[in-house]
C-alpha cells in the first residue's frame, strides 16, 4: 500500500479509536471516521498476544492484500484491529469480515 494510504502515527490511530464507529465482526474490529482528503486511508494494528513476528506481518500482508481494492472505491480512515481469533481462520473468513466492515460504513 502507498504512502498516502497508511496511517502510521499513534496519535492518529487512538483519534480514530476515540471517535470512530466500531464494527464489530469475529476475526477484527473496524473503526472508521470520514475525512476530508478524499482518498481511503487504512492502518492495521496486531496484538503481540496474536502470535510471534511471522505471525502477526503475515496477518499484516494479508490485511493490506484484502483492503487494496477498496481504495478505489471508499474514502475515510479506517483503523483495523485483529482478534486472537484471526490465528484459526481461513482467508476466505478473514476476507468476509473485512468486506462487512468495508459495507457497513463506506461509501
Amino acid at each position: 500500500m502507498k504512502r498516502e494510504h497508511r496511517i502510521l502515527k499513534n496519535e492518529q490511530f487512538q483519534a480514530i479509536i476515540k471517535n470512530g464507529v466500531l464494527t464489530k465482526t469475529p476475526l477484527c474490529y473496524g473503526y472508521f471516521t470520514p475525512n476530508e482528503l478524499e482518498t481511503l486511508r487504512v492502518g492495521v494494528a496486531v496484538s503481540k498476544k496474536i502470535g510471534n513476528a511471522v505471525t502477526r506481518n503475515k496477518i499484516k500482508r494479508q490485511i493490506k492484500a484484502i483492503v487494496r481494492p477498496y481504495i478505489k472505491t471508499h474514502t475515510g480512515d479506517f483503523i483495523i484491529v485483529a482478534k486472537k481469533e484471526i490465528n484459526n481462520s481461513s482467508f476466505g473468513d478473514l476476507v468476509n469480515a473485512i468486506a462487512k466492515i468495508f459495507d457497513n460504513n463506506g461509501d
